[in-house]
């Protein structure tokens, strides 16, 4: 799969109507992802673009439906630290390039240290 850019289309909602119970960060990781449904499916190329204790933002080439549960890895960006994390699909939204953006709740939240990991920096 193949992105145009590294920061893809985010929501258009301004930070003084952010709503979240935790803080989000951006990041700019590659990853794949699987649906847990499906032990033999494919694995779909996707890249995370925002991320919190509580979940992580994917775009990707398809949609999942709300309620699916995934099981991706996170790699820190210098490859020293990988993480596997399941993960319940809340939305998944049309972007204008044809690609999706799933919003998506860990089924663990992570820890601050483990944020940090993947180079989040603090919207």
């Amino acid at each position: 799969m193949e992105f145009q850019s590294n920061k893809p289309e985010l929501d258009a909602m301004s930070l003084a109507d952010e709503r979240r119970a935790a803080v989000r960060y951006l990041c700019n990781l590659e990853t794949t992802c699987q649906p847990m449904a499906e032990p033999a499916a494919t694995s779909w190329p996707a890249r995370a673009v925002n991320i919190s204790a509580g979940g992580v933002s994917l775009v990707m080439d398809r949609a999942f439906e709300q309620g699916a549960i995934l099981s991706i890895r996170l790699n820190s960006p210098d490859g020293e630290k990988a993480r596997n994390l399941l993960l319940r699909v809340v939305y998944a939204k049309a972007l204008n390039d044809g690609s999706w953006q799933l919003g998506c709740a860990f089924a663990r939240e992570l820890r601050q240290e483990e944020l940090r990991t993947f180079n989040a920096e603090r919207v």
